[in-house]
């Protein structure tokens, strides 16, 4: 296991342990260390797209979009939180008629319903709004 390290990016500050073998982009002092967006969105545990979904439905930026990812895929019922905001952006989607975006996110709903089966509700709600 790697070593604990506090991250400082964009005004949002992650503890996190990084395996051994993802070097920081950058040390900088009191040891804390910058690492990129994508090293962020990759020990999230979830796809760029999901984490910009995230960040879309929460209007947060991308780098506190992947934190929130990471620790809702951790809790109870937090998959079925992160498939509804992906639900709410395409709805959001929809009500602005912008289509390129809405089969953007359904492609980004599929994807993310294949990786967590759990995710798959019984009947799709969604499907009688639209």
């Amino acid at each position: 296991m790697g070593q604990r390290h506090s991250i400082a990016h964009w005004g949002v500050v992650l503890f996190i342990t990084l395996p051994s073998q993802i070097q920081p982009a950058i040390d900088l002092p009191n040891g804390c260390l910058m690492i990129s967006l994508e090293d962020c969105v990759g020990l999230s545990g979830l796809t760029e797209e999901e984490v910009l979904a995230i960040a879309e439905h929460e209007h947060i930026p991308e780098i506190a979009a992947s934190a929130l990812g990471q620790y809702l895929s951790r809790q109870e019922r937090g998959i079925e939180q992160l498939r509804d905001m992906i639900v709410h952006d395409i709805r959001q989607a929809q009500q602005g008629q912008d289509k390129q975006h809405i089969v953007m996110l359904l492609h980004v709903l599929h994807h993310f319903l294949k990786a967590h089966p759990e995710a798959r509700p019984n009947q799709h709600p969604w499907s009688r709004l639209y």
